[in-house]
Formats: C-alpha cells, structure tokens, sequence
C-alpha cells in the first residue's frame, strides 16, 4: 500500500487524472442528485426552465473559461521569469474582472428579455440573482486557472466537490422541510456553494498566486489575440452541445423540452472522462511540445482517444440495453418521452473522444485559429440540422440532428488530423486491444489471487 501511494503521488498522470475524474464525477454526480430531487418538486415547465437556466449559466461560465483559461495555460508555461510570470496572471486576472462586469450588467438589465427569448418568463428573476453570484465567481476562478496552469488540480477538485456537494445538501434539506422549492431559492442555494468552494480552492492555490499587479499592454494584447480563438471554440463546442434544447425551447417551449433535459442529464456522465482527460493532458502537451517539437502531441492524441473510448464502450452498451428501467427510475412515467432520446444521445460518448481531444490537440500546438474555424463549422451545421428535424421530427429530431452532426464532425477532422499530423487510425485500434488486454490480465490476476 506504501509502494502504490508513493507511485500514485510521484505520477503526474495518476495524481492529476484521479484528482479531475474525482471533480467532473462529483459535479456530475451532485448535478445528478439535485436534478432528482427537482424533478420530482417542480412542474414540467419549471422544470424545463430549470435546464434552459443551467444552460444559459453554462454558456458564461465557458465563455469565461474559453477566452481566459487556456491562454493562461500556454503562456504561462513558456515564461522565463518571475516578472513574466506576474504579467501574465495579472492579464488574466484584468480579463477575468472585465469579463465578469460586463456580463453580469447583461445579464440584470436584459434579464425580462432573455425570458422572453427563450419563452420561460420564470428565468428573469433566476438570472438576476445570478448576476450578483457572478461576482462571487472571481476569485475561485482564477484560483482554479492559476493550478491548471502550474499542473496541480488537487485544490480545484477538492473546491468544486465542496461547492456542488454542499449546494446539494442544502438543496435536499431544504426540500425536506418545506417540501416545496422556489427557482429562485434554488439559485440563492448555489450561492452559498460558491462561497464554501472559493475558502477550499484558496486554501490549496494561494501558493501558485503573486499577490502583486504588474500590468503589461503588450502581454494583455498577446492574450487577448490567443483568447479571441479559444473562446470562440470554447463558445462554438457549447453551443454545439445546447443549440437542441435551446431550439427546443423556443419552437416547442420549456415543457417540452424537459425530457430532453432529462435525458441529456443522463448521457451527460460520458463526457467526465472526456472532459478530464482533455483537461489533464492540455498543459502537459504544451510542455512537451515546447521541449520535444510539435511531433509529439501525435501520441498522446492517439492514446488519450483509444483510451477513453475503451472505457466508454461499456457503459454505453448498458445504457442502450437498460434505457427504459433508467429513466422509469429518476424521472417516473411522465418523462417517459425521454427514453428514445437516451437511447440516441448517449451514442455521443462513442464520438466525444475524436471529436474533444482533436480540439486539444489543435490548441496546445498553436492552431486555436482552425480549431476555432472547425468548431464553429458544427456549430452551424447543428443549427441547420436541429430546425430541418424538429420541425418535422419534434423532440426526437433534436437528438438525430446532434448524433448526425457529431458523425459529419468525426468524419472531417479525422482526414485533417490524418493530413496534418500523421495520425492513424489504425494505432486507434492498436491502443484499444491494448487496454482491454491490460485490464483483462489485471482482473484475470485479481480472480487467482482470490
């Protein structure tokens, strides 16, 4: 036990992908609890408005994310000085403060207007709250940036486990007592999660700040032209995973799209290895291509995609076998419009790994602008295929128009990685066999030494 923690504390990979499958587990897990307890406590329309909320929030918060986080990433891991250093996180800092004011002044002036956009005039008042919650986001934020950027992800995971565990045990006691739950009291709870998770990423990441403001123009500027790229790719990938329920929303309103919602949360668990693998492998992939050339992002692309495929294939087979008895048990009868969708959305987990971690690839060897440009190129085609199929399919079209996107996507930037890199798909292949003869021979070892 000694040897396997000490191998465990000394490995990049094994500290860094525990401590982020633990923070994109426990958000999914947590989000997962919240749903079921709100599900059950809100009409359809509520409900429905609920999702059309944490879409909306999720969008800012990876605008946010897209056009600071990886910027930071890079170049702070190309500074050769304290004095770089400094001028780089004060940059992302400033971005991060402006960032928060202008989108929290939209958000309280334009709050009636968006309800009336989306077609859930209950969102108004949940957007308001939010915009004051957004200033509390700051300083968690950078703290979270500042460890990615040095590699540690351990005070980040340990923040976001205490923010969206704490907010789910208010959540449930609150509904236990009153047996009833406002919108708006469930935003107020979120901030109160907020605050606990900012002392807890604090604790951990003070380490990684200066503490001291050293503004530079010319390394704002140097931000500002990398940022422009990734959030547009950041803000293009949301949209391409949320542009069916929004559209959703507005042809068919918030109570259809609720099922929808469902089922979304549900398939949603494929993308936490997907998200903490690309997370994980971004800044070490900048290191080493800094050190090594851009050659080497081309193995660790290969064997992240042939990796988390291996590990998804499995849990999507079980949800396609199981889909019924899934959604019977979280989300009763009423939601039972929601199976077929399952059934398809979760076959995005097979296509998640080509299509996230070519994005990774493109980012970390300096070519945000394609990557921007191919995101952005799905962005549309969703848009264009999600109105083509609701409006002649209805709720299950949404969910055929994504999946068909999600295929075109996969089947272009494979020939361009292939191209460009000298990626194969054959060693897709060879990576694969491998893993499961790994994991077969370590289970096969478990058996005999029971």
């Amino acid at each position: 036990m000694k040897q396997l923690f000490k191998k465990f504390s000394q490995s990049y990979w094994l500290r860094s992908g525990a401590f982020k499958l633990f923070e994109r587990a426990s958000i999914v897990i947590f989000g997962f609890v919240a749903y079921y307890a709100l599900v059950r406590h809100t009409t359809k329309e509520e409900f429905g408005t609920w999702g059309v909320f944490l879409m909306l929030t999720g969008f800012i918060e990876q605008f946010r994310y897209g056009f600071i986080s990886n910027g930071l990433v890079r170049y702070l891991n190309h500074t050769d000085s304290r004095e770089d250093y400094i001028r780089v996180e004060t940059g992302a800092l400033s971005l991060n403060i402006a960032v928060t004011v202008l989108i929290s002044a939209f958000l309280w002036t334009c709050s009636d207007w968006i309800g009336s956009v989306t077609n859930a005039p209950l969102i108004g008042p949940m957007l308001q709250i939010y915009a004051f919650l957004n200033f509390l986001m700051v300083p968690v934020f950078h703290l979270e940036m500042m460890q990615r950027a040095n590699m540690d992800f351990k005070g980040s995971s340990l923040g976001q486990f205490a923010n969206k565990g704490l907010y789910s045990l208010l959540l449930i006691a609150y509904i236990f007592y009153y047996q009833s739950v406002t919108l708006t009291e469930v935003v107020m709870l979120q901030g109160v999660g907020i605050v606990a998770g900012t002392f807890i990423t604090y604790y951990y990441g003070s380490k990684y700040m200066s503490f001291t403001w050293r503004f530079s123009f010319s390394t704002l500027k140097e931000q500002l032209h990398y940022g422009k790229y990734t959030f547009g790719t950041f803000i293009s990938a949301y949209m391409m995973r949320n542009i069916d329920s929004w559209m959703l929303t507005a042809l068919l309103g918030p109570t259809a799209v609720a099922p929808y919602v469902l089922a979304l949360k549900i398939s949603n668990i494929f993308e936490v290895p997907a998200n903490t693998v690309s997370q994980v492998i971004f800044p070490k992939m900048v290191r080493a291509i800094k050190e090594e050339g851009v050659q080497a992002a081309r193995p660790y692309y290969e064997k992240s995609v042939a990796i988390l495929f291996s590990v998804m294939l499995p849990f999507v087979a079980f949800t396609l076998l199981f889909a019924p008895q899934i959604v019977t048990l979280i989300g009763e009868l009423r939601y039972a419009e929601a199976i077929p969708v399952l059934q398809i959305t979760v076959l995005y987990g097979l296509l998640l790994p080509l299509d996230k971690q070519v994005g990774v690839m493109l980012d970390a060897t300096g070519k945000q602008k394609m990557n921007t440009l191919f995101v952005l190129r799905n962005a549309v085609l969703n848009i264009v295929l999600n109105y083509l199929f609701i409006t002649n399919l209805g709720l299950i079209g949404a969910a055929l128009a994504t999946l068909t996107t999600y295929i075109i996507s996969v089947i272009l930037n494979q020939v361009y990685v292939g191209r460009t890199f000298n990626v194969s798909t054959v060693n897709y292949f060879k990576y694969i066999g491998s893993s499961y003869t790994k994991a077969w021979g370590m289970l096969n070892r478990r058996l005999k030494a029971l």
